[in-house]
């Protein structure tokens, strides 16, 4: 992945204030959350970038980024490999995680009376589970500064829905219900809660799906095309600036036009 001028779109200024930031994401590999490291590592903050046990085309992918990037080892699901991560970041950053950006998920594709109670809880394991353990591994730091950005990656169709995707709209949703109670509980602390929601987008994992890439479901995209991983990434940086303090407990919506 090349880099991109540090000024970004926008102008330098906009991102200036995430020079220096320590940034831990987690699901890092590939597709938007590699794209939202290179574009953080752009921009001056300090990374801490994770990747399944195992995953060496996400270390590889990671290495690539450049910049200050700390790639880590870290299975969401499990809270203490969640936990011994940010410790190792927080030691090599030389303080605690200031932006959690909580993106690992995985997909599925079935009808709702195939799915077993196996996928259910796989699913709600990654998506919500992970968001649980990487938020309580980062919000005690948060809370000690009195400022922090709380980021979740959430799905347009939390809107919509989508058919043979029962399990996958319902651990998304539940992700956006909890930004909101979660936004208003730690808001008076000086930490903002979001969850950026993008539309149909060229990740790895949406490539393999059948059901949703194809030119029928595009060209009922008002903008005619997917989104790509490196124009969606610029959401999660907005909203970890100073500009975007007066978000907090919202769905931000990347999509094309999907959901209006």
């Amino acid at each position: 992945m090349s880099a991109v001028p540090a000024d970004g779109p926008a102008g330098g200024a906009l991102f200036d204030d995430l020079r220096g930031r320590r940034v831990f994401i987690t699901g890092a590999g590939s597709g938007i959350g590699l794209a939202v490291a290179q574009r953080f590592a752009d921009h001056g903050a300090v990374v801490g970038a994770t990747v399944l046990p195992g995953d060496e085309a996400g270390r590889a992918a990671l290495a690539e980024v450049g910049g200050d990037v700390h790639v880590l080892d870290a299975d969401v699901t499990d809270a203490e490999q969640v936990e011994a991560a940010v410790a190792t970041f927080v030691e090599a950053a030389g303080g605690a995680v200031e932006v959690l950006v909580s993106n690992a998920g995985i997909g599925q594709s079935a009808p709702f009376l195939e799915l077993t109670n196996a996928d259910w809880e796989r699913m709600l394991k990654v998506h919500v589970g992970g968001a649980v353990n990487t938020t309580r591994a980062v919000l005690p730091g948060m809370l000690e500064a009195g400022w922090g950005r709380v980021l979740y990656t959430a799905s347009e169709l939390v809107t919509i829905g989508f058919e043979n995707l029962t399990h996958y709209c319902a651990a998304k949703g539940a992700l956006a219900s909890m930004t909101r109670a979660l936004a208003r509980e730690v808001g008076p602390s000086g930490i903002t809660v979001n969850c950026v929601a993008p539309g149909p987008t060229m990740t790895p994992m949406f490539v393999k799906s059948e059901a949703e890439n194809n030119d029928a479901y595009r060209n009922t995209i008002p903008m005619r095309t997917f989104g790509d991983p490196d124009n969606v990434a610029w959401t999660w940086l907005f909203l970890a600036t100073d500009a975007g303090r007066w978000y907090t407990g919202q769905m931000v919506a990347p999509n094309g036009g999907v959901a209006m």
